[in-house]
């Protein structure tokens, strides 16, 4: 290994060392598809912040194509599952696992016409229903009572109309910096400070 040596009076100086025993890995260069896809060559600047352009347009049209077609296959696989899972039980259990099925399905349409019945008599607005647990009356209507008491404590009151009111305009703040000592002092006992001027 060739290590070039500075010396001075009584020092000695290894130019080609340095403190990290490792060097670091040499940085990879970025990818193609990353540079084309930002025509302005920043790669530091936030994807969010720049119009798609038709490309992009197009790609996110493309993909929500794909993302539909594949919630139908998984809608069909799901399906395809139910009916081999039921091919193998028995009359009774197929018939079990109808009711289980519907046993759910009205227990969550009982919860919501409860939430919604609630929200009506409660007098909140309907997006606020989405807010309230599920459960027993008495818990929900709790919940939409105290929603509705915190709800209504927001709502703002009519906005002041400028054109009314003395007519006169405010006085202009003083300006102590010119005020005279009398006037420094009143002010100064407004705010509950002696004064020792």
């Amino acid at each position: 290994m060739n290590t070039r040596t500075r010396t001075l009076p009584g020092w000695r100086f290894l130019l080609d060392r340095h403190d990290d025993p490792t060097p670091p890995p040499p940085s990879a260069p970025a990818p193609a598809a990353d540079l084309a896809a930002d025509p302005a060559g920043d790669p530091a600047g936030d994807p969010a912040d720049r119009p798609l352009g038709p490309a992009g347009e197009k790609a996110l049209e493309e993909w929500k194509k794909r993302a539909k077609e594949a919630e139908a296959a998984a809608r069909t696989a799901a399906e395809k599952v139910r009916e081999f899972e039921e091919r193998d039980q028995t009359e009774l259990e197929k018939a079990q696992a109808a009711a289980a099925r519907a046993t759910a399905e009205a227990e969550a349409a009982r919860s919501e016409l409860l939430r919604q019945r609630i929200v009506n008599e409660t007098g909140l607005s309907a997006d606020l229903a989405e807010f309230l647990p599920t459960g027993d009356e008495e818990t929900v209507r709790a919940a939409a009572q105290k929603l509705a008491a915190a709800t209504v404590a927001v709502k703002p009151g009519p906005r002041p109309d400028p054109s009314q009111g003395s007519g006169r305009p405010a006085p202009p703040p003083t300006d102590f910096r010119t005020a005279s000592k009398d006037e420094l002092r009143s002010e100064l006992r407004k705010l509950g400070i002696r004064s020792q001027v």
